[in-house]
């Protein structure tokens, strides 16, 4: 499974059960380039597809700050259904009439969602390298005629570029003058898979910072110290919570990003925790984001479980030691 796939698996908006083996990754060479091209034109965590990236900022601290971009899936053209199609309440096909006013016809309706950056606010120099890679990768090689002549040749990039997926040593050149320009160095790959608190402390280096109300599920550390894991917590009065967890270390080229869905349907507020971290909590309809901007790294929660309140998120807060994960260099 090429590292894409995997950022898409296990940090989309959907939760998936997925164990990362680290044999997944010493495959990367023998995956066709064109096909991860695909996946991540198609999705990218629900990434860009064309058009130059555009960013924003609404207010000095929020979930705004964080935004790429606002994207729109178009609908694609609509087939002739049968009458006897069925058509699932979460599918977003839906059997209405055509304009012609004749049956039997599935309307997709466009998707949109929202880009937000996991590296930091829009006034880091983390965020500002990621969208410049972001913009470039994306007007390079529109037809992808590059790539269909590259085909499954080995390009001698992946040992160190593989995070990029650059199949060029143009590609590779832009990546070493955006990483040079911003003073960051780049994401190696990842050296450890874990799959309890304890792991996971030990690798990174830390103290506990979970406490005894999250557990790690799986996971996966890099080099640089970033580390990215399902879990979930038990809040009493509130009962299971399942998340994502990703903290990115400052001082890394890093492009993960997440599609939130629709931003305007959040709520959010800063919270100050007992252990006096201020954190951004935002809940939406269908995800809801814990974010701490710390010293060395940028922590996100995207909590999966639907419909969880501010003060839930409070809760969620208080059982993570930010002041400990903080001393992490």
């Amino acid at each position: 499974m090429h590292d894409i796939e995997l950022y898409k698996s296990t940090f989309a908006a959907v939760q998936t059960d997925v164990t990362i083996k680290m044999e997944d990754y010493k495959r990367m060479k023998k995956t066709n380039r064109l096909i991860i091209k695909t996946v991540i034109a198609a999705a990218i965590i629900s990434l860009l597809l064309t058009g130059t990236i555009a960013a924003y900022a609404t207010g000095m601290f929020g979930v705004r700050n964080l935004v790429i971009r606002e994207w729109t899936e178009p609908a694609p053209v609509t087939d002739p259904a049968p009458e006897t199609a069925q058509v699932s309440d979460t599918d977003t096909a839906t059997r209405e009439n055509n304009t012609d006013g004749e049956e039997g016809f599935a309307e997709v309706k466009p998707f949109s969602t929202t880009i937000i950056s996991l590296q930091g606010f829009s006034d880091s120099i983390e965020y500002k390298a990621t969208m410049e890679w972001l913009e470039y990768y994306w007007g390079y090689d529109p037809d992808w005629e590059i790539l269909r002549s590259i085909g499954d040749n080995d390009t001698g990039l992946d040992r160190i570029y593989w995070a990029y997926n650059c199949y060029t040593q143009e590609m590779a050149d832009k990546v070493d003058e955006i990483a040079a320009k911003y003073g960051l160095s780049l994401l190696e790959m990842p050296s450890h898979t874990y799959q309890s608190n304890e792991e996971l402390f030990g690798l990174a280096g830390t103290g506990d910072f979970l406490g005894t109300a999250n557990h790690v599920g799986s996971g996966y550390i890099f080099g640089s110290g970033t580390f990215q894991f399902d879990g979930d917590a038990f809040l009493d009065g509130i009962g299971e919570v399942v998340y994502q967890f990703r903290n990115s270390n400052k001082g890394v080229l890093d492009y993960v990003v997440l599609g939130i869905g629709d931003i305007d349907a959040f709520e959010e507020r800063t919270y100050v925790t007992s252990g006096g971290t201020t954190v951004i909590i935002a809940s939406g309809p269908h995800v809801s984001l814990l974010i701490a901007d710390l010293d060395n790294s940028f922590v996100c929660l995207n909590v999966l479980t639907a419909g969880f309140t501010l003060d839930a998120l409070e809760e969620l807060a208080e059982t993570i030691d930010f002041a400990t994960l903080n001393e992490l260099e």
